[in-house]
């Protein structure tokens, strides 16, 4: 991995993302979508993760975070992992997505994984929030992506992103504001 994708410093933020293998739009159902919900409160309870902004997409996650207490990217690397079997084994009782999980497998094994599956794509490309203009540009762009998909029409009207907690409307995970006040 390049030495520009990497977490070096773990007193500020990064902007992080997983995407799906093969682009593959797993995240439809609430089912889906508890599970990185349920894996990242985990994590803010038991590890201390901070998180500022999120959004879950059909797709792909996006997610800016810290982590003083653990290496954010051990964390990034277990809940890849956790949420992989979590999902995948769902995946087994869906029969809209089993031609999916046959290609996961392959791949699995293309890739002579000791996993059976390979759900999520290789890295999760973090970027280093360097400034309070790169973090609100961060925040805008994921707030924005399910407008940008046709998701929704404005950013608080999805239910999987920050954009609610900023609009101070119920949402599905407590975050941080850029003042590290809970909101």
């Amino acid at each position: 991995m390049s030495e520009v994708y990497k977490i070096h410093n773990p007193d500020i933020p990064y902007f992080i993302t997983n995407s799906v293998l093969n682009w593959y739009p797993v995240f439809d159902t609430p089912n889906y979508f508890n599970i990185l919900k349920n894996a990242l409160k985990f994590y803010q309870e038991n590890k201390n993760l901070e998180i500022y902004g999120y959004c879950f997409m059909p797709t792909h996650m996006h997610l800016i975070a810290r982590c003083e207490s653990y290496n954010l990217a051990d964390i990034t690397r277990d809940f890849k992992r956790y949420t992989s079997r979590q999902i995948t084994d769902l995946m087994v009782n869906d029969d809209e997505k089993r031609d999916w999980l046959l290609e996961m497998q392959k791949e699995a094994e293309r890739l002579k994984r000791t996993s059976k599956t390979k759900f999520w794509q290789d890295g999760y490309h973090p970027m280093e929030i360097y400034s309070d203009w790169f973090l609100k540009q961060k925040i805008d762009y994921i707030h924005n992506n399910p407008v940008e998909d046709g998701i929704c029409k404005k950013p608080e009207d999805y239910l999987y992103s920050s954009a609610r907690n900023y609009a101070k409307l119920k949402s599905v995970l407590s975050i941080l504001d850029v003042n590290g006040d809970e909101i």
